[in-house]
């Protein structure tokens, strides 16, 4: 995927080095992927990062990137999505300063729009001031994520956080970035672009 012609997963990689000089990556792509991630990192300062195979589920795939890994047990281990390539420094830095004072870091932002829970029986609106969208990149103590998915897969691990949590480490919120959106939808390109020149 391409943002104003330049591979969407390349702004990832630039914010975080940009913030880490020391970082170590490593990137989970799918298997008919792996050739074309390879090309678009060669002759940049990613060239010879970790790549390993993703999987089915989310899941799966961070518990293969973690076993092509080694790890202090206090080192931080930043999860990211490559579809989220407007990540900033200074929400990188707010997530690296929480999780190493306390374990963990997820970025969350409000719930701008009301919502209602759905059930069999309909729907029922709920107060939207108890809800946060979760973003990332999430990031933990090595051990802590590490113990945690030792643990079977499980539908309601829909991120790194629900996995920690489950494992029984406290999670803890950080302020999130409205403008830190994930591109799910064609349109969300053009909102990127859009706010890629507001940023410049």
């Amino acid at each position: 995927m391409d943002l104003n012609g330049k591979p969407v997963i390349l702004y990832c990689l630039q914010a975080f080095r940009q913030t880490c000089r020391d970082i170590r990556f490593c990137i989970a792509v799918s298997a008919q992927h792996k050739n074309h991630t390879l090309g678009i990192l060669r002759g940049t300062e990613f060239e010879g990062s970790a790549i390993v195979s993703g999987a089915e589920t989310r899941f799966d795939t961070v518990k293969n990137a973690l076993g092509s890994i080694s790890a202090d047990p206090a080192d931080l281990i930043a999860v990211h999505d490559a579809a989220r390539p407007l990540v900033s420094s200074n929400l990188i830095n707010r997530c690296l300063k929480l999780a190493a004072e306390n374990g963990s870091a997820i970025p969350a932002i409000p719930v701008a729009e009301s919502i209602r829970k759905i059930s069999t029986a309909g729907s029922t609106a709920v107060d939207r001031g108890d809800f946060a969208a979760i973003q990332t990149p999430q990031v933990f103590r090595a051990d802590w994520l590490m113990k945690a998915y030792q643990a079977p897969y499980s539908p309601r691990f829909t991120d790194c956080a629900s996995v920690v949590e489950a494992g029984g480490y406290p999670i803890h919120l950080a302020e999130g970035e409205p403008m830190n959106i994930k591109l799910t939808y064609p349109s969300d390109f053009a909102v990127a672009a859009a706010l890629l020149a507001h940023r410049a």
